[in-house]
């Protein structure tokens, strides 16, 4: 069974933007404009012949990229104001530009509100500084804005890790329960060096230290972790600090390797035993539109549980934005179900919102037991009928309580989850 979704990735939105001004003097030909998105809106004041933002010759460029620590940022606002007033959104380069004339003075800002995927989506972005002023420009200018953040669910993709990257000394561990991995447990290390690291799907952590004091603190995903945080006084060798967890979701699947093999994604042998950003990409990419869109194909193959969630409020999320955001967030969540962490980083693990588009949580509509776990089996469905578009078999048992366990933790963490046997937007009789 083929399915009539099959989308491209869009770029995640940055969660804090911070310019970094680079100007750079043209001889004889300024930079090239780069065509923005069909999502402009722009607004044009004053004469186009004197000072208005035009494509006429003889004029500069005020041009740049938007991109987090991992990637470009598509769907920015940019917005330029002054001698000249604009505004463009930035295309899939996370690229934008004005032409204005020189000798100008000009505001820029960037603003992930109203952005690519609206409506109904909105980034989480936070602008810091708010604005970058450029006075009497004479020359082509670049402004590069620069995101971090801590939601890729929410369109801010996190830093992997921060800080203790460089030491003469390894802090390393691995957290554990039952004797399997968890992965995305934050381990925190405070003293001599801050920073902090989320296990992957091994349930590892490393940070790089130099002699001294430290304490090292989990959180997270588990009920409860043993020892709760650990001091490490006067440290002068490499040491190993492991933990055990207990009420933690199931330990991470293991069939990456399967749905690699399956979906032709190049990856070495190394990436199943551990999670690299290359790793994370190959998957990411050539899973795309597969699981993700069965799921998509088998939830509206005329389900009457999900019949009134192609109407309004709901409608949009089956828009093309809609479509596209709600891949990609699919996408994470198909890889963090399998223990296959995007840009080997997982933030949860399984977040519900994953599973349940994010805009109808910010929305503040409510959802049923009964609205998640037609969502699991929808999603379970899906999975088979991704191994069925291959001519394989369906999964195990086995593999099947282990993903219903895993969505059933899941849907613990959804907020306002009301119990109730009633689907809430059914046109089932």
């Amino acid at each position: 069974m083929s399915n009539p979704f099959r989308l491209v990735r869009l770029g995640q939105a940055a969660a804090l933007i911070v310019p970094a001004v680079i100007v750079t003097a043209c001889s004889g030909t300024d930079q090239a404009s780069i065509e923005p998105t069909s999502s402009i809106r722009a607004a044009l004041t004053g004469d186009a012949g004197s000072d208005g933002a035009t494509s006429d010759a003889g004029l500069i460029t005020i041009s740049g990229t938007v991109a987090d620590s991992q990637s470009p940022q598509a769907g920015i606002t940019i917005t330029l104001s002054g001698s000249a007033d604009a505004q463009v959104v930035t295309n899939v380069s996370g690229t934008y530009s004005f032409s204005v004339k020189p000798g100008g003075s000009y505001s820029l800002t960037a603003a992930g509100s109203n952005n690519y995927f609206a409506p109904p989506f909105h980034s989480c972005l936070t602008v810091t500084p708010s604005i970058v002023n450029l006075n009497n420009l004479t020359a082509s200018t670049t402004v590069n804005f620069v995101g971090s953040g801590t939601d890729p669910i929410l369109n801010c993709a996190p830093a992997a890790s921060t800080g203790a990257t460089s030491g003469s000394l390894t802090l390393s561990g691995q957290v554990t329960s039952g004797g399997q991995p968890v992965a995305g447990v934050r381990v925190s290390l405070n003293g001599n060096a801050q920073g902090y690291r989320t296990t992957d799907e091994t349930g590892s952590y490393s940070f790089a230290v130099n002699p001294g004091s430290y304490s090292v603190n989990p959180s997270g995903v588990c009920g409860s972790l043993s020892p709760s945080v650990v001091n490490l006084n006067n440290l002068r060798a490499n040491t190993t600090q492991n933990f055990t967890g207990t009420s933690c979701p199931p330990a991470p699947l293991t069939l990456c390797p399967t749905f690699d093999a399956l979906f032709s994604a190049p990856e070495p042998a190394s990436c199943n035993t551990v999670s690299t950003t290359s790793c994370a990409f190959g998957r990411e990419f050539s899973w795309e539109g597969a699981i993700v869109g069965d799921y998509i194909f088998v939830e509206n193959s005329g389900d009457c549980r999900f019949g009134l969630w192609n109407l309004p409020p709901i409608v949009n999320d089956f828009t093309s934005y809609g479509f596209s955001q709600w891949n990609e967030s699919l996408n994470l969540f198909a890889l963090q179900l399998f223990g296959c962490s995007l840009y080997g980083n997982l933030t949860g693990p399984l977040e519900i919102s994953s599973l349940i588009p994010p805009d109808l949580l910010r929305a503040g509509l409510t959802f049923t037991t009964a609205d998640v776990s037609a969502l699991e089996d929808e999603y379970v469905a899906a999975i088979n009928q991704g191994l069925a578009d291959f001519g394989l078999a369906p999964i195990t048992a086995a593999q099947t309580t282990a993903i219903r366990a895993q969505l059933d933790y899941a849907a613990s963490r959804l907020p306002g989850l009301i119990s109730s046997s009633k689907l809430s937007y059914s046109n089932c009789p």
